[in-house]
């Protein structure tokens, strides 16, 4: 039986073998590209066999660094959805602010398909920011980016319910405040990373004061 893998280049599950067929795929554009240029050796079968083994090798070496649980961050199906624009997302967590004690403001310029999200208190004495949000449009729920060996490098696309999470972390806003507005998370694989954060944020994060600095 194959382990099935959500890798973040294809949207649909890949398997071990589709992997593998997918890189050959794409070794063979290279090869075309090397028998143009007349600079083309053919490998040997026993050549083959040792860099299969020394990729699978590396693979299993990386292995402990990836994270538990890691292909739920590329559950397509579960977590690229639920879509808000930027406005969508600020008109809300403006909302969460008047009951809250902030206003949400954007950076005027995005950078790499990011902006800039920073909070502003009542009175508009302190502004702090937060972190940055997904330009344009962004899912429910963040897509992670792997590599080759399947560990974990940045998000492909960062979803709102990330951004709620730093709101919460940051104190700025209560679990209560923001589910209100945003609505609760539905139970399922795609959720189940940002129900256990909400989790550790409620018992093991203090109480702070967000504009204290």
């Amino acid at each position: 039986m194959t382990t099935q893998w959500q890798h973040a280049t294809n949207k649909s599950a890949e398997s071990w073998d589709q992997e593998l067929d997918r890189m050959a795929n794409r070794d063979a554009v290279l090869v075309n590209e090397l028998i143009r240029r007349g600079e083309y050796v053919k490998p040997t079968q026993q050549g083959i066999d040792v860099a299969q083994q020394l990729f699978e090798e590396n693979v299993n070496a990386t292995r402990q660094y990836r994270w538990k649980n890691q292909a739920e961050l590329v559950h397509w199906s579960s977590r690229f959805v639920n879509f808000l624009t930027e406005a969508e997302f600020l008109r809300k967590l403006n909302k969460v602010g008047e009951v809250a004690g902030f206003r949400g403001v954007y950076n005027d310029w995005s950078v790499k398909g990011m902006r800039g999200l920073s909070f502003i208190n009542r009175d508009g004495s302190k502004k702090k920011y937060v972190c940055a949000i997904q330009a344009g449009c962004m899912p429910e729920y963040s897509i992670m980016r792997f590599d080759e060996h399947f560990l974990p490098q940045n998000e492909m696309y960062r979803g709102w319910r990330t951004v709620l999470l730093r709101t919460l972390d940051a104190g700025l806003a209560t679990e209560q405040q923001l589910h209100e507005v945003f609505g609760e998370p539905t139970l399922g694989v795609g959720s189940r990373r940002y129900r256990e954060e909400l989790w550790n944020i409620r018992n093991f994060c203090t109480k702070q004061n967000p504009w204290a600095n």
